[in-house]
């Protein structure tokens, strides 16, 4: 079987990944085809950095990145309240084999 590692890249260039539950939330939307989904509030980031959407393909754009990421990306994680974005990657993880 396998998961999804997400991670997004921060304004120097760092990835860092997506917990276990987002990640979870991103991989099923993508396989479904939607053109975003709403994360979880992350009660634990200052005030106007706890709402974040992730959003696919040719809806990956915001107004500060109205072209969409390129390179080989197609996923952005975007401020709802000030339109920030991230770039997004995401990778399969086969999931280490159960024992006998």
């Amino acid at each position: 079987m396998v998961s999804w590692e997400f991670q997004h890249r921060d304004g120097a260039g760092h990835w860092h990944n997506f917990d276990a539950s987002s990640a979870l939330m991103i991989a099923h939307a993508r396989a479904l085809g939607l053109p975003s989904v709403r994360l979880p509030t992350m009660t634990t980031n200052p005030p106007g950095h706890r709402d974040f959407e992730v959003r696919f393909g040719a809806h990956a754009t915001s107004s500060k990145l109205p072209h969409g990421p390129g390179a080989g990306f197609d996923m952005i994680q975007v401020n709802v309240l000030n339109d920030n974005t991230r770039i997004v990657r995401g990778r399969a993880v086969p999931e280490a084999a159960a024992p006998p």
